[in-house]
């Protein structure tokens, strides 16, 4: 049955809800909600399908507030080898979702529509990747990234948060932002993307900053008329190595060498869910 809630300013589900059951309540709110809503399922058993959720976000009024997304996989807990999306969002209004799906999920022509139907219908110009685990394709990253033309500003990392998965990200979103589409002229993935931000190393094992996936991101933006006009490091303190300042320093004067500004700072940016 409909639910009147005409001054409904701010939800909060919390506990084991299934995404089906958030899902239903959402569409049953009438007028369909404006405000700030943070969601955060946790499944006992093996995580369930998430797409029923994330399409009835796409129909919410407020979506189309959304000026900033962080898109975050994680560990589902109680199911350390399953990976799971959370989506946080902050604007006019914000989001901040977290619920279970696991990675077959994540590549199944479902969720993609869904996950795709809630970015485009956004406003989203700042876009966060906190971990690659589970959109690990390229053609998948493409079709996120198509899908969010507004985006200005990238934050990758931080990369290290789950030691015992590896310290090497996956390169692949990377990759995708310099994948022609040859049917909208010739124009790349987020046309307006001016700022990039790295939270930690793209290969710490290798002690680099300026791997050649990142050199090759840079190269092959700015060759192709869509430059990357501002890059931030940032480096943690506490986990510099001895005489790794004299690489990282290295580093960034090649990297002036591409983009016109080249910052280095400790301090991580964080978003704001307004929740």
């Amino acid at each position: 049955s409909p639910l009147s809630l005409p001054r409904l300013h701010e939800i909060y589900i919390h506990g084991y809800s299934s995404t089906s059951f958030c899902a239903r309540l959402l569409n049953a709110i009438r007028p369909a909600p404006t405000a700030a809503i943070q969601i955060e399922c946790k499944e006992q058993r093996r995580p369930t399908t998430s797409h029923t959720l994330v399409a009835a976000l796409a129909r919410l009024s407020f979506t189309a507030n959304l000026t900033a997304m962080k898109l975050v996989t994680h560990l589902t807990p109680g199911v350390l080898t399953t990976p799971a999306l959370s989506i946080q969002g902050t604007g006019a209004s914000s989001l901040d979702l977290r619920y279970s799906a696991d990675i077959h999920e994540m590549a199944s022509n479902q969720y993609m529509a869904a996950l795709l139907s809630l970015l485009s219908t956004s406003a989203t110009r700042e876009l966060w990747i906190e971990r690659d685990l589970v959109i690990t394709r390229e053609p998948l990253w493409q079709r996120i990234f198509f899908s969010l033309p507004l985006v200005t500003k990238l934050v990758l990392g931080p990369w290290d948060r789950y030691p015992i998965l590896g310290d090497i990200p996956d390169t692949s979103s990377l990759a995708a932002l310099c994948a022609i589409d040859e049917t909208l002229g010739r124009v790349l993935p987020c046309p307006s993307l001016e700022e990039v931000v790295v939270i930690g190393q793209l290969k710490p094992a290798l002690d680099r900053w300026l791997t050649s996936e990142l050199r090759d991101f840079l190269l092959a933006r700015k060759d192709r008329g869509f430059a990357i006009r501002k890059l931030t490091v940032i480096e943690d303190l506490k986990k510099r190595k001895l005489g790794s300042d004299k690489v990282l320093t290295g580093d960034i004067e090649k990297m002036r060498e591409i983009v016109e500004s080249v910052r280095h700072q400790s301090d991580s940016p964080k978003l704001h869910v307004r929740n």
